[in-house]
């Protein structure tokens, strides 16, 4: 009910990275910042290559 009244007051949201070269660009380890046009929106929680994806997922706070 708190929530219906106030409104959401965090996102979480996870990144699909897939231009990543693995052997040679650095893996995200959690804490690293999120921007969007040019302007930090979000913080990484937590990071971990997605085999079946093929690629990096991020999620973000």
């Amino acid at each position: 009910m708190k929530q219906n009244e106030k409104g959401i007051s965090k996102k979480f949201v996870q990144v699909l990275v897939d231009k990543h070269e693995l052997d040679t660009d650095p893996w995200p380890q959690g804490g690293e910042l999120l921007y969007r046009n040019g302007e930090p929106i979000g913080r990484t929680t937590s990071a971990a290559y997605g085999f079946t994806l093929g690629c990096q997922v991020c999620s973000f706070e």
